[in-house]
């Protein structure tokens, strides 16, 4: 809980200055954060299509926990290592006596130099529903055969000009890395097997040069992949604004984005598009913008053209408030983008809208805007969060910015038009009341296949009351509706949680919750809830 007596750390100084690496600022904190998990779980689950399938039981878990974290002046390294032994009692003994899990997560940043070059890498191993069609809540509990371990790996060199007077520069270079240690390839699914490699730059005019605004960038992408051929994205843009009468200026835009697809180029030269623009711009204050652009663009493939208008409408609000409207054209026909952002002391609002063609499992990196609450890095429930009180709060060692309302993603490589569209409202009295409610929309079309396209509506609400200094009454909502449009299925799964949060001491807390979980398809003849109480024990050495 957020206001719970701070966590014991043992705080190691670490004098680095003996390495031969002559890097100043090298001294720093280590925190050792030891923690265990004693979770109990009784679970009814009442099968209505098979009644022979109905099953009840006690499951329970142990799960030692280690977190390091440390930090300096120009590095910041955490890692949390967990191990999750589970026992099964009962019937629930059909899905395994018993079964043990390692998860492990290392991020790293260097500021190699301050403010101009930076050097960050991540590694994570966690098990992740591999198919949705198995049931978005599926836990490891009652169903451990529907994940599989992943592991990846992930890396970013990035740089810029600081204090960029006249001319400004910004780029990156990154490298990915994600596999599968079980083999979840089947008729209708693709491994997660993949490489991605990339770069993207931009230059554009400093700060004391605003006469003449003109931006330019280009970016290159490759996925290699396993079971399917290299994707390869190419993309190149140029804008600039000329002024022309008080706060009018002529707009002049132009865009280049390439594909190659290994075993499909056909598909990749469809998707290849260009095209240029001219329009006129209207700025409003020093950050807020209309522009209305005429755009002809040009279709390798089709050998086509395209005369059609767009433009972008850019409104700062307030210094806390502001919206964004992109209209324009891909290879697959009308591109729009949409994003709202409101920011009170007690109050975060999100809204956002896009349509982009990309692999499919990077659905997960769609709405990272929504993030407004801050939490442990550990934290799933929403009462050990906050909102913070001002918007350049900067992260504490441990502390990760979370969102409660965010699409799951699937372990899927395939190229697909992707849109995406979501809505948050997170609210912090600062005293005693937390909240966050959401809505979420994504519908795929695969582009190499048609197996898995689907249209998917994700409802959330997370409810946290402080009852006492110390304690919480927690309530959440959770439901997914997925159409899986070429297997004609709709799989309705809904979630429920009433809990009870207490600390007994500075290192204890204490959750009692009771969960009700349905999933219901008609097409497959599934149709079962799952009633459980659980208890769930925390201790920090």
């Amino acid at each position: 809980m957020a206001d719970k007596v701070k966590q014991p750390t043992y705080r190691l100084l670490c004098l680095l200055s003996t390495m031969a690496l002559p890097v100043s600022g090298l001294a720093g904190e280590l925190m050792i954060q030891p923690a265990l998990e004693v979770l109990s779980s009784h679970p009814d689950i009442d099968d209505r299509t098979t009644p022979s399938q109905s099953r009840d039981g006690l499951a329970w878990s142990l799960t030692p926990e280690l977190g390091l974290e440390y930090h300096s002046n120009r590095t910041r390294v955490n890692f949390i290592t967990r191990y999750q032994h589970i026992e099964r009692h009962g019937e629930l003994t059909s899905s395994g006596r018993s079964n043990g899990d390692w998860s492990t997560t290392l991020s790293s940043t260097v500021d190699i130099v301050k403010d101009a070059l930076q050097l960050a890498a991540t590694y994570d191993r966690s098990q992740q529903l591999a198919d949705s069609r198995t049931g978005v809540f599926s836990d490891k509990l009652t169903a451990p055969d529907d994940f599989v371990d992943v592991e990846s790996y992930s890396g970013n060199l990035s740089w810029q000009i600081p204090n960029a007077k006249w001319v400004s520069m910004n780029g990156s270079l990154f490298g990915s890395r994600r596999t599968t240690v079980d083999d979840v390839s089947d008729g209708d699914f693709f491994n997660v097997d993949s490489e991605r490699l990339g770069g993207q730059m931009q230059l554009s005019n400093g700060y004391q040069y605003q006469y003449l605004q003109w931006q330019l960038q280009a970016s290159e992408q490759e996925t290699r992949r396993r079971q399917l051929g290299d994707f390869k994205q190419q993309a190149l843009s140029a804008n600039m604004d000329i002024p022309l009468y008080g706060e009018l200026s002529l707009t002049l835009t132009a865009q280049d984005t390439n594909y190659s697809l290994d075993g499909n180029q056909i598909l990749a030269d469809r998707l290849d598009y260009q095209q240029y623009g001219i329009g006129l711009g209207w700025q409003l204050g020093q950050n807020s913008v209309i522009k209305i652009i005429a755009y002809r663009s040009d279709q390798n493939q089709e050998q086509t053209d395209d005369n059609y208008i767009g433009g972008l409408a850019r409104l700062v609000l307030s210094p806390r408030s502001s919206i964004e409207y992109e209209k324009s054209k891909n290879a697959l026909g009308d591109k729009e983008s949409l994003t709202l952002i409101q920011n009170s002391r007690l109050l975060r609002t999100r809204v956002g809208f896009s349509e982009d063609i990309r692999i499919s499992t990077t659905t997960e990196l769609a709405q990272t805007g929504t993030a407004t609450f801050v939490c442990s890095d550990s934290s799933t429930d929403i009462n050990d969060c906050f909102l913070p009180s001002t918007l350049d709060y900067q992260l504490a060692p441990g502390e990760a910015l979370v969102s409660f309302n965010q699409l799951s993603p699937e372990l899927n490589e395939q190229v697909a038009k992707l849109e995406t569209a979501f809505i948050s409202l997170s609210y912090d009295n600062q005293s005693k009341l937390l909240m966050s409610v959401g809505y979420s929309h994504s519908k795929r079309v695969g582009l190499e296949s048609a197996t898995r396209d689907e249209d998917r509506d994700s409802y959330s609400a997370n409810l946290s009351y402080r009852v006492a200094p110390y304690s919480a009454v927690i309530l959440s909502a959770n439901i997914s509706q997925i159409d899986f449009i070429t297997l004609n299925e709709s799989d309705d799964n809904r979630q429920f949680a009433l809990s009870y949060d207490t600390a007994l001491s500075p290192d204890m807390d204490l959750k009692l919750s009771a969960v009700r979980r349905e999933r219901k398809v008609d097409e497959r003849q599934i149709d079962f809830t799952d009633d459980r109480l659980e208890l769930v024990l925390n201790y920090r050495f």
